[in-house]
This record gives C-alpha cells, sequence and structure tokens, in this order.
C-alpha cells in the first residue's frame, strides 16, 4: 500500500512539473493564425472569435493538431478578430460566456453579445461555422 501511494505521489508531482512548464510556455495559440490573448486587444469593428481553452484538455490538443493548422480553417478565421482564451487564467471570461465545456468557440459582435457558439470541431465543420458567421 506505502508502496502505491509512493508511485502516486511521484506521478503527481510529475504531472504538476509538466503542467507548469507547459503553461509556461507563453503559447500564444495553435497555427499560424494571429491570435490576441486579450479580448480587450480585439477589434468590435469585426466579428471577434473566443476560443476558450485549456493547456490540460485532450480534445482541445487535438484540434490545435488537427483543426486550427488547416489552411481552409487559417484563411476563413481571418475573417475574425480571433482570441486565444485560456480558461485557467481567465475564469472571469469563461463564466461571462457561460462556457461549460472545452474546447468550445463563441462569435461575439461589437457589443460583446454572442452570435453563435460551437464546441470540438474538426476543420471541416470550423469552416462552416466561420463562414456562417463572418
Amino acid at each position: 500500500m506505502r508502496e502505491a501511494i509512493k508511485v502516486a505521489a511521484i506521478a503527481i508531482g510529475v504531472v504538476a512539473i509538466l503542467w507548469i512548464v507547459n503553461r509556461s510556455s507563453g503559447d500564444p495559440g495553435p497555427a499560424d493564425i494571429a491570435w490576441k490573448t486579450s479580448l480587450a486587444d480585439a477589434s468590435a469593428e469585426r466579428p471577434r472569435l473566443l476560443y476558450f481553452t485549456a493547456d490540460w484538455c485532450g480534445p482541445c490538443q487535438t484540434m490545435k493538431r488537427e483543426t486550427w493548422p488547416d489552411d481552409t480553417v487559417e484563411e476563413a478565421i481571418k475573417a475574425f478578430d480571433a482570441v486565444y482564451v485560456n480558461i485557467d487564467d481567465h475564469e472571469d471570461l469563461a463564466r461571462q460566456y457561460a462556457v461549460a465545456t472545452i474546447p468550445t468557440i463563441v462569435v461575439i459582435d461589437a457589443n460583446g453579445e454572442v452570435v453563435d457558439s460551437i464546441q470540438y470541431s474538426t476543420a471541416s465543420q470550423m469552416v462552416s461555422f466561420l463562414r456562417a458567421n463572418s
């Protein structure tokens, strides 16, 4: 029993260290998208897309690898001011937009009102969502 506790404690420590290192990497967001890191930096002159995510989120990491780097997604998102929202750093914004699960992508208008939202999506689903809301 004591051996299992030691192994669990070591595993938790390793995960915590990896989490801290990953969070401190300053990752501004996936792909070659001009992500803003603050809603205040996004222009209200055009639609704003808020990408709610977290470093520890498995589906978010899948989107980072498979959805965002897609050429058609990268082209379609240019119609938006895209904001990368790490919910661990911006819990208030996640609450404001009633984000219950991640990844969640929210399009807001100039007044900050929700126009549409989508959760985890493939590249083709994301392109359809972006085109419908641009």
